[in-house]
């Protein structure tokens, strides 16, 4: 690939392109290039995964279902109309077809397309939020539409042409406002083949995680399960308990020189441990980190199992805040050791001493007197060092996914105008 420059003219060229390709891109409007056809309003309670005579495509599933913009015509997770609901008026989904989400809460997310390949098995058709389009004039190959759209450029004009405040979206009537720059079709199909592949990729890096992460789970189960005790102790013999001052989401937003964790990133950035901090905050108040604490979190409102989450902290000076409670625990435990017996051997026990409904809550004193069986500080340590590396294995296959997203974003920005 070479970079144009050219600082005679500007050209209607993409900054980074394949060497052989030189012409110009066409300028064309995505109503002159896109036909639409009308969609149907079903919700997930009238659609099923198991049978019926036609197929629907809602939002949701390019939202948060599809794992790549090109998808199987026949894939499992496009869902059944229920019987008796089928739309009396609709266009079959065809290979080459495009379906852009036409709202979402996050505006960066309006107009997120997939595109279909391969020939349907069932009638599938557009569904809820969603616009079908297919291309009248012939001029695009398999794939390309779909990665155009989520082009950075394309994506930049839909957002500015998107309606509305908390949900934002677009309509058909949008495309006569945006414009579209389309190579040739050899152009096309090096830009397509090369996309397809990284996308390949991160799907491959995807499930590599998971796979790490599924062996994580049961390597901490196994533990669990054939853990040798050597004496039992209280919760309340593990160390001192201490509270946490306040922290918000707002003040983790800002920024800072401080280290922090909220306790809402317990559930969703934190597993075992925390060692690499990734927010930071100018708040100096409140409870900093000495490197041995377990913190856990205070309050849910999913379940009382997912509220069983602790931590062990391993680095000094880490602001702590938000809903949570914390053990600074003595020399005689391990604080990853004990984290990840928590999480597993006695998650049951600890989560049946959770209160409420809406709002479930957890605090020191409801758990402090539960006795729990641990062996010698020696296999502790040895144990700690067999979870952390396990976990670094994990997050070392996540820095790779980082970085091939990275890419793909780069060539979104650079292969397209």
């Amino acid at each position: 690939m070479a970079m144009t420059n050219d600082n005679k003219k500007s050209l209607n060229v993409p900054p980074l392109r394949f060497p052989e390709f030189k012409g110009e891109w066409r300028n064309v409007r995505a109503i002159d290039l896109l036909e639409t056809f009308s969609t149907n309003s079903l919700t997930w309670d009238e659609l099923n995964y198991e049978g019926g005579a036609m197929k629907d495509v809602h939002y949701g599933l390019i939202h948060q279902r599809f794992d790549s913009v090109i998808v199987d015509a026949n894939s499992d997770l496009i869902p059944f109309i229920n019987s008796g609901k089928e739309p009396k008026r609709y266009t079959l989904i065809e290979e080459g077809d495009l379906i852009l989400a036409d709202a979402s809460e996050d505006i960066a997310e309006c107009g997120k397309p997939v595109e279909f390949f391969g020939k349907c098995n069932f009638p599938v058709v557009s569904g809820l939020h969603t616009i079908h389009c297919r291309d009248k004039l012939g001029i695009t190959v398999p794939g390309f539409k779909s990665f155009l759209f989520s082009s950075v450029p394309i994506k930049r004009q839909i957002a500015h042409l998107c309606e509305g405040t908390k949900i934002y979206s677009i309509s058909s009537g949008t495309l006569r406002e945006l414009w579209l720059h389309v190579p040739d079709r050899k152009e096309q199909s090096k830009i397509t083949a090369l996309l397809e592949k990284i996308d390949e990729r991160i799907r491959v890096q995807r499930k590599t995680i998971e796979v790490y992460k599924s062996a994580f789970s049961s390597f901490l189960s196994k533990i669990a399960q054939d853990l040798i005790s050597s004496k039992t102790s209280l919760i309340k013999d593990l160390g001192q308990p201490f509270s946490t001052g306040n922290l918000s989401w707002e003040d983790a937003r800002k920024g800072g020189k401080t280290p922090c964790v909220l306790y809402g990133q317990l559930f969703t950035d934190y597993s075992v441990f925390i060692e690499n901090v990734i927010s930071s905050t100018d708040k100096t108040e409140g409870y900093i980190s000495n490197g041995n604490e377990i913190i856990f979190p205070s309050s849910t409102t999913v379940d009382s199992l997912s509220l069983i989450a602790p931590c062990a902290v391993l680095r000094k000076g880490i602001l702590l805040g938000g809903d949570m409670f914390g053990i600074r625990v003595g020399s005689n435990y391990d604080p990853i050791f004990i984290s990840a017996i928590l999480q597993t051997k006695y998650r049951k026990v600890l989560a049946a001493k959770a209160q409420g409904s809406t709002i479930i809550h957890l605090h020191y004193d409801d758990i402090k007197n539960i006795p729990i069986e641990t062996p010698s500080l020696a296999i502790q340590q040895e144990i700690s060092k067999a979870i952390v590396l396990t976990s670094n294995m994990a997050a070392n296959e996540s820095k790779i996914l980082a970085s091939l997203e990275t890419l793909k974003c780069f060539l979104l920005s650079n292969l397209f105008c």
